[in-house]
């Protein structure tokens, strides 16, 4: 059974289709990433399959269940999410990483100091950038630490919209590594990161 069975979905903006009778399922564990020029919709419809943006026609079913406005919360309890901007109105490093925490829905996740840490130097953070004000922190940490909220959720379903784009190629490599190596989780994507899609199993074209 597919984790996630799209079928013949639709979406126009403006008169203007993005895509018409899509069809394509993702299977747990599958790394699926999105691909396309500018502006073709890749963004749109990671975010019909999160449920932030509607399709016209067509079914999404996650689990053979079809997913609406009246259920699309179950299906999210089980993703996180990181889109390509990030903003929270928080002073310090680490407020930023667990603001996630602070939601009901993730305060049986509250990871541990070490978890932290062991996460921290796999992304080649210092694990002193938690104490720095987010004034300080750059572009590239910035991302990362975006990301290690993400990792430390350890949610089954992850969307990441250029999970890489702030990054040099050796702290891409490192993202790759911890999010793509790990055959359990489910991760949807939208990148233009040649290595990150290399890495990915399953590609959609739009």
């Amino acid at each position: 059974m597919a984790l996630l069975n799209i079928k013949e979905i639709s979406k126009s903006y403006n008169n203007q289709d993005l895509f018409q009778a899509l069809s394509f399922e993702i299977n747990r564990g599958d790394k699926l990433v999105i691909t396309g020029s500018s502006g073709c919709g890749k963004t749109t419809l990671m975010n019909m399959l999160i449920g932030f943006v509607f399709h016209d026609r067509g079914i999404i079913q996650f689990e053979n269940n079809v997913l609406d406005s009246t259920n699309i919360h179950l299906f999210r309890s089980h993703c996180s999410w990181l889109p390509q901007e990030v903003s929270f109105d928080v002073e310090t490093a680490r407020d930023f990483v667990m603001l996630p925490f602070s939601f009901k829905i993730n305060r049986d996740r509250i990871p541990t100091e070490n978890n932290i840490r062991d996460i921290m130097n796999n992304l080649m953070l210092p694990y002193s950038l938690l104490d720095s004000t987010m004034l300080k922190v750059s572009g590239g940490e910035k991302q990362r630490l975006a990301l290690l909220s993400i990792l430390l959720m350890k949610k089954g379903i992850v969307f990441l919209d250029e999970p890489t784009s702030a990054l040099d190629q050796k702290a891409a490599k490192a993202v790759i590594d911890l999010f793509l190596k790990d055959k359990d989780c489910t991760v949807i994507s939208v990148s233009h990161h040649e290595l990150w899609q290399s890495k990915c199993n399953r590609i959609i074209a739009i």
